[in-house]
């Protein structure tokens, strides 16, 4: 699935999300001055040697989001996984860039992926050899075929 793919999928649940908040009366006690939603665009933990090339077509797409989320006074919640997290502190602009959408009010958040997710982010309370070999339980093995080897980069303390 493409970059473009998953963007159109991510708009479209975001607006059935909208819709179905409007009618089931998701807002009848929100006062006034709080947004009744919150967005949160899950920027996806590219563990593998492709990273790079991923992480920077993805970060073309992610400016582009916020630019149209800005033009409409929409706030977002940046959900960034740890290799994000390194993407984004590797260049002085893009963490100029982070520091703008902070100050235009968009949160910014973390997330994990588990070992037991198809896109694992390295992270795990289980040692490296058990998170290795539950990777290979549940079909990571067949991710690394298609994208290069995964990492482990620690624990959940780690993590943090």
């Amino acid at each position: 699935m493409n970059i473009r793919t998953k963007v159109q999928q991510t708009l479209l649940v975001f607006f059935v999300f909208l819709t179905v908040a409007g009618f089931c009366g998701a807002a009848e006690r929100q006062e006034e001055s709080k947004p009744w939603y919150f967005l949160a665009i899950h920027s996806e933990p590219y563990n593998h040697e492709w990273n790079p090339y991923f992480t920077e077509r993805a970060y073309d797409t992610l400016t582009k989001m916020i630019a149209q989320a800005d033009a409409y006074h929409i706030k977002l919640t940046l959900m960034f996984a740890p290799t994000w997290v390194d993407f984004l502190l590797s260049d002085k602009e893009r963490v100029a860039a982070v520091e703008r959408w902070k100050k235009n009010g968009h949160e910014i958040a973390g997330h994990h992926h588990s070992v037991w997710h198809g896109n694992w982010d390295g992270y795990s309370a289980l040692s490296r050899q058990e998170a290795e070999e539950w990777r290979v339980k549940v079909g990571g093995h067949d991710y690394e075929s298609c994208y290069g080897s995964e990492s482990y980069y620690g624990t959940l303390t780690d993590f943090t």
